[in-house]
């Protein structure tokens, strides 16, 4: 749920099972956001919350957090 998302995303393995996927994507858009603002080291990702979204490791992860950048239109543009 949406208030799941929000209450857990900063502890994603605390969030009760049935809600876990929505936190887990949650925690991950939090993550690159923090990452882009400089913030965050993607090298701290938690790789069990990875895999359980179908991400094969923090070099993938990487490279979705690259690709989405690089789809997103540049300010003022």
């Amino acid at each position: 749920s949406t208030l799941a998302a929000i209450e857990f995303h900063h502890s994603p393995h605390l969030a009760p099972a049935d809600h876990r996927h929505i936190v887990f994507v949650t925690y991950l858009a939090n993550a690159f956001s923090s990452h882009e603002e400089g913030f965050f080291d993607l090298n701290l990702l938690d790789e069990a919350v990875l895999r359980a979204i179908g991400i094969d490791g923090i070099e993938e992860a990487r490279e979705l957090f690259a690709r989405i950048r690089n789809r997103r239109p540049t300010a003022g543009a």
